[in-house]
């Protein structure tokens, strides 16, 4: 243990023995480089004063008056509207073009219709079902296909209505788009 102390002293030693006159001439050095040049200053652009006209201005010290926005014509009363029923159905979650109709099932006279839906999840639907994004209504559903109502906003107040079809997906159709 002594000698571990004998050799730290003579370390501490050791490292204050430095030329002090290399410090200085260092530092020396250092103070009389030239310093960098200053950026030059940006000009001051001229102020030209706006001549304040009160005829054509209002008052500085009144409070402003609220512009009331242009309301959009009232709905003809004649237009149709989609029935709004209660909460989304799951399929009306989803683009019509990302559903795949996949099959039926008949039970008595009632024909209804498989539908696959992007997350893998198949829903069965039936006339008076809704899917699609447009508010759509399921009219038929036939082996081969479901047909459905869709309406459109026109953006003033009435909707345009639209058929639209879902075709069965056949096997060979999957596998053509799948090597696509």
């Amino acid at each position: 243990m002594k000698a571990l102390m004998l050799m730290l002293v003579l370390l501490l030693g050791l490292a204050s023995c430095g030329d002090p006159d290399n410090l200085q001439q260092y530092t020396l050095d250092v103070r009389t480089r030239p310093g960098a040049a200053p950026e030059p200053v940006p000009p001051v652009s001229s102020y030209v004063p706006e001549p304040y006209q009160p005829a054509s201005q209002r008052s500085p010290f009144a409070l402003p008056v609220l512009e009331v926005a242009a309301t959009a014509p009232p709905a003809a009363a004649y237009c149709t509207a989609p029935a709004m029923r209660g909460p989304k159905q799951p399929l009306e979650h989803y683009a019509l073009e990302r559903l795949s109709m996949r099959g039926t099932l008949q039970q008595g006279g009632l024909i209804t219709g498989l539908v696959s839906a992007p997350d893998g999840i198949t829903h069965t639907v039936t006339p008076g079902d809704r899917m699609g994004l447009h508010h759509g209504e399921v009219r038929v559903v036939s082996r081969e296909r479901i047909v459905l109502e869709e309406y459109l906003s026109d953006g003033r107040g009435c909707w345009n209505r639209r058929e639209s079809t879902l075709l069965l997906v056949s096997k060979e159709q999957e596998c053509a788009v799948c090597k696509q």
